[in-house]
């Protein structure tokens, strides 16, 4: 098994520096779109996030969940994972903006930090998947997200026993990602059946959210 470092801490500084990178550009594309919708300037607006988007299209996004930034998440997530075997699956499609850019970073990183986690744990020869699958019904959006654990996990008042080891990092992701979807009036539920481990959540959307406690 690898230890968890590779998972966290694969390839450091190129890490930083794309990270430094998409953020700079990030910044220049804000800059530019605020001066051109000032100018009513629609259309040239539209062209210049059109050619943004092709460029960090280009060799880097392997899905599509109809969010640019849960792209680029599950994406560099996927790249992290790879090493191991580890395929992240994804159905679905996201609606636009139904769920704050913060908010989908919280839920997802986290839920898919503890997934890779769980699957390092399995021999790295076999293959690996996490499901991620969103469906929406009227206002509520329901999220799934599973993966295979080498034995069962205990569930007690929908909380997880982990081990000592890790049970530190389970635990503040998942307070993370249950303290996210109350905003949203929502649920998340947990449960394991024959080794497969999963987060069910459902947001409401189209309401106002609420304030994190």
């Amino acid at each position: 098994l690898l230890p968890r470092h590779r998972l966290t801490q694969r390839n450091p500084y190129n890490k930083l520096r794309d990270l430094r990178r998409f953020k700079h550009d990030s910044e220049n594309l804000k800059t530019g779109l605020n001066i051109l919708l000032e100018n009513n300037q629609i259309e040239e607006a539209k062209a210049y996030l059109a050619r943004f988007s092709q460029k960090l299209n280009s060799g880097y996004i392997s899905v599509r969940t109809g969010s640019p930034v849960l792209d680029a998440l599950i994406s560099d997530k996927q790249s992290d994972a790879k090493d191991l075997n580890i395929t992240i699956d994804f159905s679905g499609i996201l609606p636009y903006n139904a769920i704050d850019t913060l908010d989908l970073c919280v839920v997802f990183g986290n839920a898919l930090d503890n997934a890779i986690e769980a699957c390092a744990k399995m021999p790295t020869s076999e293959q690996k998947t996490i499901s991620i699958s969103v469906k929406q019904n009227s206002n509520l959006l329901l999220v799934s997200i599973s993966n295979p654990v080498t034995k069962r996990v205990v569930i007690k008042n929908n909380s997880m026993r982990t081990t000592k080891k890790d049970s530190l990092n389970h635990g503040i992701g998942l307070y993370s990602i249950k303290n996210t979807v109350k905003k949203y009036n929502g649920f998340c539920e947990l449960k394991c059946v024959d080794k497969v481990f999963t987060v069910d959540m459902g947001f409401f959307i189209g309401v106002k959210i609420q304030e994190a406690m």
